[in-house]
């Protein structure tokens, strides 16, 4: 896969959660490829859950067609993405 710069994360969004040890955070990532230049975004979504209050898990979603039409791993308009 192509090297890219992370340029931050934007538009975060922490959701509370039934559980208090458990919280859902939205959040945008944005990165330049380094070889083209192209600077892009892509929709995360993270969940995470605290143990006596350490972080013990960190499960992330990841909108993959879009990461991979950055990269130049997939084209515009291409509707999945094999991992």
């Amino acid at each position: 896969m192509a090297a890219v710069t992370c340029g931050g994360c934007r538009n975060v969004v922490v959701h509370e959660t039934g559980d208090p040890d458990v919280i859902v955070v939205e959040y945008e990532l944005v990165g330049t490829h380094t070889a083209t230049g192209v600077t892009a975004s892509a929709l995360f979504i993270g969940v995470l859950r605290t143990s006596h209050g350490i972080l013990a898990q960190w499960r992330e979603y990841q909108h993959t067609l879009a990461i991979a039409q950055a990269v130049g791993q997939a084209q515009a308009g291409t509707t999945e993405v094999l991992l």
